[in-house]
């Protein structure tokens, strides 16, 4: 598995506690690697956006319906399922992270064009 980052500058970490944007960071790259496919890539970029910055990871793997996507972020088990190497998952991280996001004055996104069509996760600080 290729990940591949592309990162403008680092001011833009100076906008977000360091701490817990990492942790964010960490949880969707750790979902990333879990629901790509093997030898896949998983691209993660920084670039300016409206004013704010945008943080994306991107990964080519099992990807949601849109029935899925709006269950993402709550805090629902049956979110949960697993990975492309039988990784278990609880669903759970997500929704933590839009959560913190929030409270830094950000907001977390999710996209996918449908099943095994790979997914993008954004954090607009």
């Amino acid at each position: 598995m290729n990940i591949v980052a592309h990162i403008c500058t680092e001011e833009a970490i100076n906008f977000a506690n360091e701490h817990k944007l990492g942790l964010i960071i960490q949880n969707l790259l750790s979902n990333a690697i879990k629901f790509s496919y093997p030898k896949s890539e998983i691209i993660i970029g920084l670039q300016p956006y409206q004013n704010k910055f945008k943080i994306e990871v991107k990964d080519h793997g099992l990807g949601f319906t849109p029935e899925l996507a709006k269950k993402l972020f709550t805090n629902s088990a049956s979110v949960g399922r697993m990975g492309t190497n039988g990784e278990p998952s609880m669903g759970l991280g997500l929704s933590l992270s839009q959560k913190t996001m929030k409270q830094m004055g950000g907001k977390l996104k999710a996209h996918s064009e449908g099943e095994n069509k790979g997914a993008t996760f954004s954090l607009i600080i």
